[in-house]
C-alpha cells in the first residue's frame, strides 16, 4: 500500500482538510515505471 495525501478519488483538496490515505500500489503495464517520492512541496498561492 501506498500512502498518500489527498481529499479523493480525483485527487482534490479541500483547503485546510488534507487527510492520509491508503490506496493499492497499481500494476504495472509494458513500458511503465513506478516512482517513489521522497519528498514534495506544495505553494499555496
Amino acid at each position: 500500500m501506498v500512502r498518500p495525501w489527498g481529499k479523493d478519488e480525483q485527487g482534490n483538496v479541500i483547503e485546510g482538510k488534507l487527510e492520509r490515505t491508503s490506496i493499492p500500489v497499481p500494476e504495472l503495464g509494458p513500458g511503465e515505471v513506478l516512482v517513489e517520492v521522497k519528498g514534495c512541496g506544495v505553494c499555496h498561492t
